[in-house]
């Protein structure tokens, strides 16, 4: 869909539920919520200083240490297995420097008031292309880029 829709958009992994996925591998590591606090705390220090792959480095080394332990090897493995196929989207470090939102907070509260509030309602009903297109003009008036849109399109005149 990001590739159909959102060609030239830069593709980013929400921070706050990568974060989610780190307290739930670290509970399971770590019984005693100040461990795990400590372990989350230096795994968000290395994604902010070198992004996923430094995050990746310290899961493997975190699940080389724990090796014997069957359940927090379990944990890691499953979180090292959410991180590993998006590394390509977590570069954070970049992000932030070219000033790019992190987290799809944002987003979120667009998709509400552009699908929820507007397309959903009592009694409309859209195809799938009258959904995308209707989204797509009311991200043009959100956007205040109404009077360019229709000003870079030529007057179609009906029969």
């Amino acid at each position: 869909m990001a590739r159909a829709h959102f060609r030239d958009a830069v593709r980013i992994l929400d921070w706050y539920h990568l974060i989610e996925h780190l307290w739930a591998a670290a509970r399971a590591l770590y019984p005693d919520e100040a461990a795990a606090k400590r372990w989350v705390s230096k795994a968000k220090d290395l994604l902010a200083e070198s992004s996923g792959i430094g995050l990746l480095r310290y899961l493997r080394r975190s699940r080389s240490a724990r090796a014997g332990d069957g359940p927090a090897v379990q944990a890691l493995d499953a979180l090292i297995g959410y991180v590993e196929p998006r590394r390509s989207i977590t570069d954070y470090v970049e992000y932030r420097q070219k000033g790019y939102v992190i987290g799809s907070g944002m987003m979120e509260a667009t998709c509400k008031q552009v699908v929820g509030v507007r397309l959903k309602g009592s009694g409309r009903q859209w195809s799938e292309v009258g959904a995308v297109a209707m989204a797509a003009l009311i991200t043009q008036r959100l956007n205040a880029s109404w009077d360019a849109f229709w000003a870079s399109r030529p007057l179609h005149r009906a029969a």
